[in-house]
């Protein structure tokens, strides 16, 4: 019985007992005694009879004192009953289902509204939990593939695809980009850019239009990010004609860019376009590539037919050069550039021979060389060679420069490659020592005594050149064989000279997309004629329902492309703006069109556009899910008869199942009512005595009529098709014939055309449960729920009835007053469990509202804030229970109201305390004891000393933490206590809407 009704009569069996004894001694039996003394044995005994009747006496009076306590809670739920008042039926929950064709199917499927789905029994129970779906839904063969966020405005974009996994759990951006847009240009050139080692490469840049400064990365492009490189720029950001300088360069890779191969180089743009009207257009380029000195060996060397080893020094000449010699060079980077100009780097030695043997003649022979290239048919001259080496004889490190002709590649000593050959044309370099006639000084042959001519052997005068070493450096210059802009996944190819725009705005439009990529089978070539079903999973925000006034609201633009343009789309959206969760159908138009964009292949694009207004908060996008449909825990019978009606007064029937939830169709089935016609011809009949030829008298064809569900039959008239019905139990009643109209007599002549059963807290499934498919639906292969089903309530209590109905009564089903949205609110679910209506809030501009201070005030805003049975520290409300209540507030509220339906703010409060346990036993398990209770202490609904909740803006008070841990077993004394909360919460206390929960605890045994 509630406690706050008053008892009758408060007296327990022990207070009657008590009373019995005190009249029997009094009044009825003064020489009764419990004990008395034994005349034989002289011992003094109880009279265990005597009390036993008196105990049986006292246990049956109060059971009839209990009954008679109940009386004023009979009268009132008899009261209540009068008024028509009875408990809310369950509500049912609702999810999201999946479906999916089988592997390799191109039909589309179509899946009927009522298909039932089941989950896993609960525990304890044999029978699965059915879902019903709600609508029709063709589960397509094409797929979602893409999804990608273009945000103009800040010239950024996002790759959205990975929420479209199945294994996806976390939460992203709905509209904001994170990846700056790309906005580059590429230099390609395969044969200046290919050498091993590039000192610098210059670009010589020539504007026909300046631009503002913008800041630049140059790179190498290596098909991924980029490898970044160092630059000076003389260009100040493509401000200016100038140079651009990158040193120590890497080799490049040749690699494919949209439709053309090449080796590039890459200049992006770092940060956004600011301003379009100040973007450069570029009028010439010029690449000068400078190899890096002394860094490039030959790829093979010979002197005449025999090779060289160019590890070590080496002759290039041979020791004993002479004429026609030559020395054969091969460097397949520097000599196949034509018109690079080749420089090489030589260093000469003196032969260590003739360093140890003699000193090195004053001045060395100096041949001439010839240097010459292979042209295809012949050894042609090297026109224009500078020879600073002195032919080979300057001891000092000396260069040899040319420009590449035309140089075709041949083979010397079986190495095929590009070939530059010096050749001693005139000249030596020395004569090495020989025998000879010895003259006098007047040139005459000297002889001997026997008349024999006398030789001598002459000093030798050659010093053959001998090089340490030999390097390629090389410097080129040229044009860029093609030039590519990417601009917003757009590329435009320029492989002829002339100016053009590197940097391009992303659209002409700022404001946000979100866009869906789609693919069809190879075996279609259109989407289906039918409507598409996604459903848009967006995270529940804090304040996550509200009212928005209509010209800050945002309003969403859907757009398909249809080959040439976006073209707006028609949806239906129940999201309300991607506002929160729920589905989008759309039927794709004939003339959707393929289109390639954000660097993918081509896809059917679906984008919905932010065109106006903004979102209090930025929503958050979960997945995105095609090929489902809303299902709601139901099981829908048709046509079931209830019975069969005799024409008596207040005949009762019950379905076969319950609880019934609303929505049901009642029909009784009476005799059709006859026409203008028929009921002349019965009137002439009845004057004439006869039976009319028709049998219209006597006989009328049977339909079904349907009847009107009121609450009781007060209202209600004579001739009113009316009937009550007790959803939980699933009674139905009918009229007395005054009061409503008696259903006339039949057979089978009652049936529930239609009806709900189901709903409950046992709905509320995790996700993928709802995995069994009941019905047979040809091609799919599988269902299943990628979101939790919420909004599952049981039915309400007593309790709750007893509460809810008198402040019905007072509000009359319309929301004038802060309690009247408050009892609403209660009224739109059994899941709510407590609410409070804070007037003159709005949650989407100020989160911490100070009802005190007028600059928070918002006139025309009205803010509910409910609490969900829940036995979580922190219970909030699922996105399915605020759509509902809002939904049911809107019905009642005036208009004009600006509503907003959101979850309580909790103060979690911290403890810390040091106790003293009694024993050592105790110590053990005391602080597990502490935090338990406190937890339990703390609980926003079953919390607080009444174990009713703690009040709205109210924290509990050391007093009651006191008395809380000392009534615990074992805590002999509390040494200290101290009460806090977390940091940055020191608003929130002001305001009057907040709500306490359990937070950490530091429990410490002393």
């Amino acid at each position: 019985m509630p406690e706050h009704y008053p008892k009758i009569d408060g007296r327990t069996a022990a207070h009657i007992a008590q009373q019995v004894k005190e009249l029997l001694r009094t009044c009825y039996a003064p020489e009764w005694k419990e004990t008395y003394t034994d005349p034989d044995t002289k011992e003094v005994k109880t009279d265990h009879l005597g009390l036993a009747l008196i105990a049986c006496f006292a246990r049956f009076a109060e059971l009839i004192i209990e009954r008679l306590n109940q009386a004023p809670d009979k009268n009132f739920l008899a009261f209540l009953d009068l008024l028509g008042a009875a408990r809310l039926p369950p509500e049912p929950a609702r999810a999201p289902l999946t479906f999916a064709l089988a592997e390799g199917a191109t039909v589309d499927a179509v899946v009927p509204a009522g298909t039932q789905v089941g989950a896993e029994p609960p525990t304890g129970e044999e029978q699965p939990v059915l879902f019903e779906t709600e609508g029709d839904l063709v589960v397509t063969s094409a797929r979602l593939q893409s999804l990608f966020v273009r945000d103009p405005k800040n010239d950024k974009y996002a790759d959205r695809s990975v929420i479209l996994a199945a294994e996806w759990t976390g939460e992203v951006s709905l509209f904001q980009g994170e990846r700056a847009i790309e906005h580059s240009f590429y230099l390609g050139h395969k044969t200046l850019l290919a050498c091993t080692a590039i000192q610098e490469l210059k670009l010589n840049i020539r504007l026909a239009t300046p631009g503002a400064f913008l800041s630049l990365q140059w790179e190498i492009w290596d098909g991924k990010k980029g490898i970044q490189l160092t630059a000076e720029d003389g260009t100040a950001g493509l401000s200016k004609d100038g140079t651009v300088v990158l040193r120590n360069l890497p080799a490049f890779p040749e690699l494919a860019l949209h439709t053309l191969t090449n080796r590039w180089l890459r200049c992006r743009l770092e940060k956004a376009i600011a301003s379009v009207a100040q973007l450069p257009t570029i009028k010439e380029i010029t690449l000068t590539v400078v190899s890096t000195p002394q860094a490039l060996r030959l790829d093979a060397a010979s002197v005449n037919a025999l090779p060289l080893d160019l590890s070590n020094e080496f002759f290039p000449f041979g020791e004993e050069p002479k004429l026609g010699d030559s020395f054969y060079l091969a460097h397949r980077e520097a000599f196949s550039r034509v018109g690079a100009k080749v420089t090489l780097l030589t260093t000469v030695v003196n032969p260590t021979a003739y360093i140890q043997e003699q000193a090195i003649p004053e001045g060395r022979s100096k041949p001439t060389l010839v240097w010459e290239l292979w042209n295809g048919q012949a050894w042609a001259p090297l026109t224009a060679t500078k020879d600073y080496s002195e032919s080979f004889t300057n001891m000092e490190p000396r260069t040899v420069e040319f420009t590449v002709p035309a140089i075709q590649p041949t083979v010397i000593n079986g190495i095929e490659n590009y070939w530059v050959r010096v050749r001693i044309s005139e000249g030596d370099y020395g004569k090495g020592a020989e025998f000879g006639p010895l003259l006098n000084d007047k040139g005459e042959l000297v002889k001997d005594d026997k008349g024999q001519i006398q030789y001598e052997r002459s000093a030798s005068t050659l010093v053959p050149p001998q090089l340490a070493r030999l390097s390629v450096d090389y410097t080129q210059e040229a044009k860029p064989e093609a030039i590519v802009t990417v601009n917003d996944f757009h590329y435009d190819e320029h492989t002829k000279p002339g100016p053009f725009q590197p940097f391009l705005a992303a659209t002409k439009t700022d404001h946000p997309a979100l866009y869906l990529g789609f693919s069809l089978p190879t075996a279609r070539a259109a989407f289906p004629n039918r409507p598409l079903s996604l459903y848009f999973s967006i995270a529940e925000l804090e304040f996550q329902s509200g009212t928005e006034s209509s010209s800050t609201a945002p309003q969403l633009a859907w757009e398909y492309w249809d080959g040439e343009a976006w073209v707006v789309t028609s949806v239906y959206d129940e999201t309300e703006a991607l506002a929160h969760s729920g589905l989008v159908i759309w039927l794709a138009p004939a003339d959707i069109a393929l289109r390639a964009d954000f660097g993918l292949s081509e896809r059917y694009w679906l984008r919905v556009r932010l065109a106006s207004g903004a979102y209090p908060k930025p929503p958050r996008l979960r997945r995105v899910l095609l090929n489902t449909i809303m299902a709601r825990q139901t099981m829908t019978l048709m046509n079931e008869v209830l019975g069969s009606s005799d024409g008596s007064k207040d005949q009762c029937f019950h379905t076969n199942h319950s609880p019934v939830l609303p929505g049901q169709q009642l029909e009784v089935e009476e005799a059709e009512l006859p026409t203008t016609a028929e009921l002349e011809e019965i009137r002439k009949a009845e004057g004439a005595g006869a039976i009319p030829a028709s049998g219209a008298a006597t006989a009328r064809r049977a339909v079904w009529v349907r009847w009107q569900e009121v609450p009781d039959f007060y209202a209600s008239g004579a001739r009113d098709r009316h009937y009550a019905l007790d959803h939980i139990n699933g009674e139905v009643r009918f009229g007395d014939g005054q009061n409503g109209l008696i259903p006339p007599r039949g057979v089978g002549n009652i049936r529930l055309a239609r009806y709900r059963t189901g709903g409950g807290a046992k709905g509320n499934v995790l996700t993928g449960a709802i995995s069994q498919l009941k019905t047979t639906v040809p091609y799919l292969d599988q269902v299943i729920n990628r979101e939790p089903a919420l909004g599952g309530a049981d039915a309400e209590s007593l309790e709750a009835l007893r509460r809810r109905t008198p402040r019905q009564l007072r509000h009359g089903g319309r929301a004038v007053t802060r309690d009247d949205y408050h009892d609403l609110a209660l009224l739109a679910s059994p899941e709510v469990m407590r609410a409070r209506c804070v007037p003159l809030w709005d949650p989407s501009t100020n989160q911490l509202f100070d009802p005190n201070t007028k600059e928070h005030q918002q006139p025309g805003h009205i803010t509910v804030v409910i609490v969900p049975s829940s036995t979580g520290a922190e219970p909030k409300p699922s996105i399915e229970l605020v759509r509902r209540v809002k939904a049911y507030l809107d019905n009642h509220r005036l208009p004009g109201v600006k509503l907003h339906v959101i979850g309580p703010q909790y103060l979690k409060i911290n403890i810390m305390a040091e106790i003293v346990p009694d024993s050592l036993e105790a110590a053990t398990y005391l602080q597990s004891a502490v935090e338990n209770a406190l937890a339990r202490l703390l609980h926003p609904l079953t919390g607080g000393a009444a174990g009713t909740g703690w009040p709205w803006g109210r924290k509990p008070s050391e007093a009651a933490l006191y008395k809380l841990i000392h009534a615990i077993p074992g805590v002999g004394q509390v040494s200290t206590l101290k009460v806090g909360h977390d940091p940055g919460t020191k608003d929130l206390e002001k305001t009057s809407y907040f709500l306490v929960c359990s937070g950490q605890h530091t429990i410490s045994l002393a």
